[in-house]
């Protein structure tokens, strides 16, 4: 179950971006999971009271940002990219190892 996102009218920034936000927040702390559905847009727009352009927007936005994958007739999915399991630091020494030429 998606804890729900405590979203404030009067703040001057759009609800879109609140509940970007708030999902955002929810898959890098890893309490939404590497290919976990989220709610379908006409559902969440329905339970927080909202317009569905509004949530289909920060879904949009979510998508763009690699967070999650959207899939016709099916529902949006928490990508691995973003999940907590994959969120290790770079080990940039491995990396700039393999990148030096050879003598």
């Amino acid at each position: 179950m998606v804890p729900q996102p405590q979203l404030d009218a009067s703040s001057p920034l759009p609800i879109y971006r609140q509940l970007y936000a708030h999902f955002s927040n929810l898959i890098q702390s890893g309490q939404l999971a590497n290919g976990e559905r989220l709610p379908a847009t006409r559902e969440l727009a329905g339970s927080l009271g909202l317009n569905r352009t509004t949530v289909a927007a920060a879904y949009e936005l979510l998508e763009s940002e690699g967070f999650i994958n959207g899939q016709v007739g099916r529902g949006s999915f928490v990508t691995a990219q973003h999940s907590a399991t994959s969120n290790r630091p770079l080990d940039w020494s491995h990396l700039l190892e393999r990148s030096t030429p050879s003598p």
